[in-house]
């Protein structure tokens, strides 16, 4: 018996004991007179019918297999047989007529006559009392305990089963405070309430976690390359063999004595390539690493978490921001017992929502970063704990406005918050910024360290090979350490080299004579590398690194799979896009054989500088090291590869290879989630790039199809811009707010309206009037448009919303607001221009107002162009027509609450309203959306009165035609006047009321 089942049965036998217990007893008395009316508002009619819903809920499950569920349903049907008994007592004494009063008179007599029936029933529900405390333990067992936590973890987004357990336990609620059940039987009641709140507070923690997390927080983190099974154990060996070298054991001495007992920040540094990355993953995944640290904390509770620096990476995985995120989710998601002392406002918020009400929880970098700071700052937190962070890639951290120093000052001030309770294990490259802030006592230069591992590296990888000279593979190794010069990345990549020769037949002797011809810099040894590749194969090898660089340059990931058509990409570049393709698609391979044969052209033409990525099973294809890219954009290397990238275009190439697999793929395989990102990505960059044109046979036709036919849908399905856009693992914008369907968006034609390409959605209109041939279509489209102009700052968007208004669609035309409105779930329904003035009043951020946004990843291509285009488009508005009767108010009530600063309404850089009541025009039609302003805007609320017109936020904005538009706004006043006379006709008014 599921969970769920239990707790519904148990709460039904519950509320059923109680009442019955109460009627029979005489608690309850039951008047029956000629009106119906009885002590507590209850006729004989009312009790039957609450008695008969009670009954309905106390039939038992036949899924029953334990004894205790067993003995749960055996429990139920006893109730249901004393319900049984109890409504025929009930008829017996009703009156056949309820109107006569001699009728009344003599069921009120009969009543007293069934004396002997109601001491029976009472005998029968004491032994249901009796048995329910018993099986009561059930609910609390360990077993239903788990089944418990994972039912709320799997039905968090179920709103019906969520609903419905709420509803249950609130039954359970009732039951600790009848008179009717005993006070240990009350007792248990509460006992199984706790557990199921701390299953609803596990839910609770979860959401949180889920706001702080991205889907690249541990991406550098596993794209290290585990470590060789013997590397680096000399730091935790309490009698290393490979050494008695003093250096080695003193450093190794240091760091564990750091870990055990010591404090501030140890540094490990190294050369580019030497290993650090490695050695911190190695760190970090050890148990070793663990007990020394559980020996520092003592008593206190340890709190681990580690975050990768990863320049190439996204924003998040080279910035503060990610760092913040990274190490707040690891620590809560360890100690959840901190999260309502360092997440105080959100968690208050989530404790006071309903169950079943899915309510996205948004954390601004700025909410994260002073989350942060209050978790180092709290000084009641290290009573119980103690905390300690390795960070690795200092010298990979990268901010606009920020430096090294910066974030080295930042560190250090943590550790000096708590001296005794905070420490951090930091790596980076030999930068002077590094070495000069960080103690030489607590530091390793990993490159003097690692000459036994390498050596070990060396041997056990060249030993399986085939060679009859395996007693020289040891001095050989010891050999190729020496030039390593503590360079890992050297040796990784030399011993690839090595190992494809020895495969190719090759003795030690000729790779001895080879090794001293091999280069000890990086550089020299790339290029070292690129020489190597035979003449044939360096087109491919050129064109594959031009192609990962460029798909860098947007955040594209290039697939495993689909490398595997660039060769057809090389035969023929539109391959993907003829009808020969589609009809012959090359599905004699498996996908594994594919994808096996993609690996070997990979590794065959690129020597070791190109790698495999994965993913939760899916494979992309990523450079070795950092260093790699950096020594391709050289210049010299930039003119060496311009010889081979004539007549080639890598984002024509990205395009079409993505094209080829979307085409292959398997529909019950493919991430539809994950497909919406590359889809939003490739057109982005095609957009941006100016690489697209009319008659645009590859989105139009051929990735427009493809995409959708991999979804099942057809082309012409009104409803394919429902869902979410998602332009990033952890970011997304929807189509419409209330209830969606929250499946991603992968329509070309929905993500190019809201990048703004003003170019190919007007050519799209004038050839094909079909993508806005319903009102439907219509809207959707606007919707995208729209929020591409406003909350995202697409220029294009602006344009388009221009040219819509230009073909027609007037300012007064209706639209369905529930699907223009961010937040709204109601019936009532806005004009173009009032649903746009709308969103502009609460996700438009003034120039002026940019500066409290600073925090906000949302406001980082926003520029005067944006601004100049908003301006424009509400005086084109304003010219053909738009209302003027806008007003938007705050009551004195919410005022008051964001003036005491509640956490449920005062953020950071903006006021939040989980609820905002919209009234409209004369009808008084009210809307419900939720909804944040900026501070800014609030305050100009709050300075006058709590309401404020059209006019004023015109003003507010300081827009660059703000003199037109007043002027706009008073003309059309004027004529109001002038024409309102006896007919004022109706006008349509919007208060808005955030409360």
């Amino acid at each position: 018996m599921d969970p769920l089942t239990a707790i519904s049965l148990a709460s039904a036998i519950v509320q059923f004991i109680d009442f019955s217990s109460k009627l029979v007893s005489g608690a309850r008395e039951i008047y029956v007179s000629a009106s119906g009316d009885t002590e507590e508002n209850r006729s004989v009619e009312v009790i039957t019918t609450e008695m008969k819903a009670l009954s309905l809920r106390l039939s038992p499950t036949s899924s029953s297999r334990s004894e205790d569920e067993k003995s749960l349903s055996r429990l139920a049907a006893e109730c249901e047989i004393v319900s049984g008994q109890i409504l025929e007592l009930l008829n017996k004494i009703k009156p056949k007529d309820s109107t006569s009063r001699r009728q009344s008179v003599w069921a009120a007599f009969k009543n007293k006559l069934q004396e002997r029936e109601k001491a029976e029933l009472e005998t029968r529900l004491h032994n249901c009392r009796s048995q329910l405390g018993l099986q009561l333990n059930f609910l609390m067992s360990s077993e239903t305990r788990h089944k418990l936590d994972s039912l709320i973890s799997s039905a968090e987004g179920d709103t019906a089963t969520l609903g419905i357990l709420q509803s249950d336990i609130e039954q359970l609620t009732r039951g600790v405070t009848v008179t009717s059940i005993s006070p240990e039987t009350q007792t248990q009641i509460k006992e199984a309430l706790d557990l199921s709140g701390r299953a609803y507070e596990t839910a609770a923690q979860q959401r949180i976690l889920r706001s702080l997390s991205f889907v690249d927080m541990y991406g550098r983190f596993e794209a290290v390359d585990i470590a060789h099974y013997k590397t680096f154990e000399w730091i935790f060996e309490d009698k290393p063999e490979h050494t008695k070298n003093d250096y080695n054991f003193s450093h190794r001495e240091t760091f564990l004595h750091w870990l055990s007992a010591g404090t501030g920040i140890f540094h490990i540094s190294g050369k580019l390539g030497s290993g650090k990355s490695t050695l911190m993953k190695f760190l970090c995944s050890h148990e070793r690493t663990s007990v020394e640290l559980e020996k520092w904390a003592g008593d206190r509770k340890l709190v681990f978490a580690k975050f990768f620096f990863w320049k190439p990476g996204t924003t998040l995985q080279r910035s503060l921001g990610g760092l913040f995120r990274s190490l707040l989710h690891d620590t809560l998601e360890t100690h959840p017992e901190l999260i309502p002392a360092v997440l105080p406002d959100q968690w208050a918020r989530l404790k006071s929502t309903p169950w079943h009400i899915q309510t996205d929880l948004h954390l601004s970098n700025e909410d994260i970063r002073v989350a942060f700071s209050r978790l180092i700052k709290h000084r009641n937190l290290y009573r119980n704990h103690c905390f300690c962070f390795f960070i690795d890639g200092l010298d990979e951290f990268e901010e606009p406005f920020k430096d090294s120093k910066d974030m080295i000052n930042l560190l250090i001030s943590w550790t000096e918050v708590a001296p005794e309770d905070v420490k951090i294990c930091v790596s980076s490259r030999e930068y002077n910024a590094f070495q000069d802030s960080f103690s030489d006592e607590r530091r390793l230069c990993l490159q003097d360290l690692t000459r036994d591992d390498m050596e070990r590296y060396i041997r056990d990888r060249l030993s399986d090979m085939r060679t009859k000279d395996k007693a020289s593979i040891e001095p050989f190794a010891k050999a190729v350490a020496r030039k390593a010069n503590g360079i890992f990345l050297w040796t990784t990549l030399v011993v690839k080299s090595l190992r494809e020769r020895l495969g190719d037949g090759y003795e030690l002797d000729f790779l001895e004579q080879e090794l001293d011809s091999i280069p000890e810099e990086l550089e020299h040894l790339f290029k070292y590398l690129l020489r190597s590749i035979a003449k044939p194969a360096r087109k491919s090898a050129y064109r594959t690194f031009a192609m990962v660089m460029e798909a860098r340059t947007w955040e594209l990931e290039i697939s495993l799979a689909s490398y595997y058509f660039f060769n057809h990409y090389e035969t023929d570049k539109e391959f993907a896009m003829q009808p020969s393709f589609r009809i012959a698609r090359p599905k004699e391979q498996s996908e594994a054989a594919r994808r096996d044969m993609a690996r070997k052209r990979l590794n065959g033409c690129c020597r070791g500088l190109l790698e495999l990525s994965t993913h939760q099973g899916h494979f992309t294809i990523v450079f070795t090291h950092r260093s790699v890219p950096e020594f391709l954009e050289s210049p010299e290397t930039i003119i060496q590869m311009g010889l081979y990238l004539r007549n080639f275009s890598p984002i024509d190439a990205i395009s079409q290879l993505f094209l080829a697999e979307v085409l292959m793929a398997d529909s019950a395989s493919m991430n539809i989630g994950s497909l919406s990102i590359r889809t939003y990505s490739v057109l982005r960059m095609l957009h941006q790039s100016k690489a697209d044109w009319a008659p645009y046979h590859f989105r139009d036709t051929c990735l427009h199809t493809a995409v959708l036919e991999l979804q099942g849908k057809d082309t012409k399905d009104p409803s394919l811009g429902y869902g979410r856009i998602i332009v990033k693992p952890d970011s997304y914008f929807t189509s419409i707010a209330g209830d969606y369907d929250e499946s991603a968006v992968v329509s070309p034609l929905h993500i190019s309206a809201f990048l703004g390409d003003y170019d190919y959605i007007a050519w799209k209109l004038g050839c094909d009037s079909t993508i806005i041939e319903t009102d439907l279509k219509k809207y959707l489209l606007i919707r995208w448009i729209m929020h591409g102009a406003v909350y995202v700052g697409n220029i294009g968007c602006f344009k388009l919303l221009g040219l819509f208004l230009s073909r027609g669609l007037l300012p007064q035309t209706v639209l369905h607001t529930q699907i223009l409105i961010p937040g709204y779930d109601g019936d009532v329904e806005l004009t173009f221009w009032q649903s746009f003035i709308l969103v502009s009043a609460l996700e438009y951020i003034p120039m002026h107002d940019m500066r409290s946004f600073k925090w906000h990843a949302r406001i980082s291509g926003f520029g005067g162009e944006y601004h100049q285009n908003f301006g424009e488009i509400i005086e084109k508005f304003l010219r053909l027509g738009a209302d003027l009767d806008l007003w938007m108010w705050v009551p004195d009530d919410s005022r008051a609450l964001i003036s005491a600063g509640s956490c449920a309404n005062v953020q950071y850089d903006h006021v939040r309203a989980s609820k905002s009541e919209v009234t409209l025009g004369i009808e008084r039609k009210k809307i419900v959306l939720e909804a944040q302003i900026s501070r800014s805007t609030y305050e100009l609320i709050n300075s006058k009165d709590g309401r404020i017109s059209l006019r004023d936020l015109i003003v507010f904005w300081k827009l660059e035609n703000t003199e037109i538009l007043l002027q706009l706004i008073d003309k059309k006043m004027e004529q109001q006047e002038h024409t309102s006379g006896d007919k004022i006709g109706v006008k349509r008014t919007l208060q808005v009321a955030l409360l």
